[in-house]
């Protein structure tokens, strides 16, 4: 997907963006991104304290003790994992309505949301579910890892999910 890119921009100079060719730049896979990005990392950072708590019970029960900040951050990397995987076909559709956009391809246009997903599937078939995770994950299940260890909702009274119970 990225090659593509590369095709279609290579050894193009661009012109200085003015603010509304940026916001323009911005709609292609608009909705798909903020799908992608509120499931990937929001939901990596909701999932990871519940699987920490509940990783710290079963190896308290077998007699086991783990550092805490190492807990933490494993427990945050597999949440970020999983919900990365989840999230990859926003993904890589979101990369569709990006290359859909840079080619000025007039249908569905400007946000791309029904065209970036059916040509994604249409040119990937299942393999939109899964290509590219490798790199992805990284990034995602570290930064949720690293946000889980440092404990960025310390203060628990405050998260928004448990004050709706």
């Amino acid at each position: 997907l990225i090659a593509d890119m590369y095709k279609i921009h290579g050894g193009v100079a661009k012109a200085k963006l003015d603010f509304k060719q940026l916001a323009r730049g911005l709609q292609p896979g608009f909705v798909w991104c903020f799908g992608r990005e509120c499931f990937s990392m929001g939901g990596g950072l909701w999932l990871g304290p519940y699987v920490t708590a509940g990783v710290k019970k079963a190896v308290s029960e077998r007699g086991l003790d783990v550092p805490d900040y190492p807990l933490r951050f494993s427990c945050g990397f597999l949440s970020g994992s999983v919900t990365a995987f989840a999230t990859q076909w926003l993904h890589n559709t979101t990369l569709y309505a990006g290359r859909l956009a840079a080619v000025e391809e007039p249908v569905g246009a400007p946000y791309y949301t029904r065209a970036s997903l059916m040509t994604a599937w249409n040119e990937m078939g299942p393999r939109m579910v899964w290509a590219n995770y490798p790199q992805r994950m990284c990034l995602i299940a570290g930064a949720v890892g690293l946000m889980n260890m440092v404990d960025i909702f310390h203060r628990p009274d405050l998260i928004f999910v448990k004050g709706c119970r």
